[in-house]
């Protein structure tokens, strides 16, 4: 399906666009990311999407036309996912939303020479779980596979600091909140674990609260969405330590989780950060947490050894790193920072050379790569 029509850069073509996206990123890496944004709102650029019966996958109950997706936090707005799509990707993730709306101004800021961004937010910005249900409802006629993440802003008073298990009970009331409003429109729902300084992050090391979370949102998923049996993920941080990542998939196998989605934030270190002055919070995404993220991923795969799917999240911005991250167990590969450095076009480079490399390694699927690293040593 193409949504093709006319836009305030149709003159230029795709190539022009390409220039101009450079241009505009050398004076200020803000303005090339607002003017790819405008010109994809506008469905103003358009790519034919690379597509290889090579890196069709089967999972989670889909037929996915490709293992690489859109992270969630590229399109809060429900502004361009839909158009950058079609430039190769395979699935869609929006959000990450809360029950209530949070919008405040954020710094950013962009390591060029790191491909790399630092973003200060103590909380997830979004326009609130009723803005994604609508937006979700308008747009379920199309073909996409779509994920929703859902998580929680609530956090102790600094001058009446609650007890923690008060605030637990808070989060759970408001992801179940969440996932009645969105389970019957999307294929999937992410419980986002990842953000480092929010209590809900605290989850990853509470597991009994987790289980018991986990366990009351798949029976709300199964009231409210019983045709369309919306799969329920979970996203965890990148700071997991190797016992962390035994006990996890244990408690994984046994709530019956439908996938585990590894990336977000780091704090990164004296070297991820050198050259930059910032202040308050520091989350990097982007390159330099790749190796990162490649170690926990494979970390997961020796544990769970294909029983619980795998997506990573964080790193990827060529076809190799994205062939790293599935022969080290990930049965998808999602990305964001790598849009914003190389425009939407890398979704069909990755994918295209993707395949090149599954063909060159003899592999006839992505399913018989996913792994591979282990099972060749």
């Amino acid at each position: 399906m193409s949504f093709r029509k006319k836009g305030f850069l149709d003159s230029f073509g795709k190539w022009n666009f390409a220039f101009l996206f450079r241009v505009s990123q050398f004076f200020s890496w803000k303005w090339g990311r607002k003017f790819m944004y405008e010109a994809l709102r506008e469905k103003s650029i358009y790519e034919e999407g690379y597509r290889n019966p090579i890196l069709k996958t089967s999972l989670l109950g889909k037929e996915f036309p490709s293992p690489l997706g859109i992270a969630a936090g590229f399109d809060i707005k429900f502004k361009y996912n839909d158009e950058l799509i079609q430039y190769g990707f395979g699935f869609e993730e929006f959000g990450t939303f809360t029950f209530y709306e949070k919008y405040t101004a954020r710094k950013i800021r962009f390591l060029s020479s790191q491909k790399a961004v630092l973003v200060d937010e103590p909380f997830f910005k979004n326009g609130g779980i009723k803005f994604a249900q609508k937006e979700l409802i308008n747009r379920r006629h199309l073909p996409h596979i779509a994920g929703v993440s859902i998580a929680s802003n609530q956090n102790p008073d600094e001058e009446n600091k609650a007890e923690i298990n008060i605030i637990y009970e808070k989060i759970e009331k408001e992801l179940i909140d969440c996932v009645q409003c969105v389970a019957p429109y999307c294929d999937y729902i992410v419980l986002n674990l990842s953000h480092p300084q929010l209590p809900i992050s605290s989850l990853v090391v509470n597991l009994g609260i987790l289980r018991q979370i986990i366990v009351r949102l798949k029976d709300v998923i199964d009231k409210v969405a019983p045709i369309l049996k919306t799969k329920l993920l979970l996203k965890i941080p990148l700071d997991v330590s190797a016992e962390q990542v035994s006990l996890i998939s244990e408690m994984m196998i046994e709530t019956g989780i439908d996938g585990i989605i590894i990336g977000g934030y780091s704090m990164g270190n004296k070297e991820n950060h050198k050259g930059l002055r910032h202040y308050g919070y520091s989350y990097l995404c982007g390159k330099p947490i790749k190796n990162e993220t490649l170690r926990i991923v494979g970390n997961f795969y020796k544990v769970l050894q294909g029983r619980i799917p795998i997506i990573s999240s964080g790193g990827v911005f060529t076809g190799d790193d994205a062939f790293e991250m599935i022969q080290a167990g990930a049965n998808l590969v999602q990305i964001h920072t790598a849009i914003l450095y190389k425009g939407p076009s890398i979704g069909r480079k990755i994918c295209k050379r993707l395949a090149d490399l599954l063909h060159k390694n003899n592999f006839g699927s992505v399913s018989e790569a996913v792994g591979s690293k282990f099972s060749q040593q």
